[in-house]
C-alpha cells in the first residue's frame, strides 16, 4: 500500500468487521487519480491462471478506467488487465483467465491502477469500491 492523494484505502478483517465488510475499501475523493495505491509482488510459474474478484461499488465513476494489472517485473511487460466496472453493484463476481508463458518472467507485479497519464481535473474519480475477495488460481489449460 502506497500513500496516494485523491483516495482513501481501508482494510477490514474478520475479527474487526461484519461479514459484509471484509476486504479492502477504496474511496475516491472526487479528484484525479493517476495511479492507485495497491500492489503486491507474486511468483507464478508458467501456466494458465484465473484472477477472480468479488466486489461491491457505490456510485463508482472511473473516467480513465480502473483495473488490476499483472505485469512481468523483469523484463517489464503487461501480462493481463482486469477491468473494474463503473456504477453501483453488490458482491459482483468478476474473473479473467490469463497465462504466464514459458519465457523468463519469474516474478510478477499485481497492481490496482488507472489509465490516466496525467492528473487532469477533467478526469475525477468518485465513489467507493469494496473488494471482498481477490484471488489468483491455477486452472487446467
Amino acid at each position: 500500500v502506497r500513500d496516494r492523494s485523491g483516495l482513501e484505502i481501508t482494510f477490514a478483517g474478520a475479527r474487526d468487521a461484519g461479514e459484509g465488510d471484509i476486504g479492502a475499501t477504496v474511496r475516491f475523493l472526487n479528484t484525479p487519480v493517476k495511479n492507485a495505491a495497491l500492489q503486491q509482488y507474486v511468483e507464478l510459474p508458467p501456466g494458465s491462471y484465473r484472477i477472480s474478484l468479488i466486489a461491491s461499488a457505490r456510485n463508482l465513476k472511473l473516467p480513465k478506467q480502473l483495473f488490476w494489472s499483472i505485469r512481468c517485473a523483469d523484463p517489464a511487460g503487461e501480462i493481463a488487465r482486469f477491468d473494474i466496472p463503473e456504477g453501483t453493484f453488490d458482491r459482483r463476481e468478476l474473473s479473467l483467465d490469463f497465462a504466464i508463458g514459458p519465457s523468463a518472467c519469474p516474478m510478477q507485479l499485481l497492481r490496482l491502477e488507472t489509465a490516466a497519464i496525467a492528473e487532469s481535473w477533467r478526469f475525477r474519480y468518485v465513489g467507493t469500491l469494496v473488494m471482498h475477495k481477490l484471488s489468483i488460481e491455477r486452472v487446467s489449460s
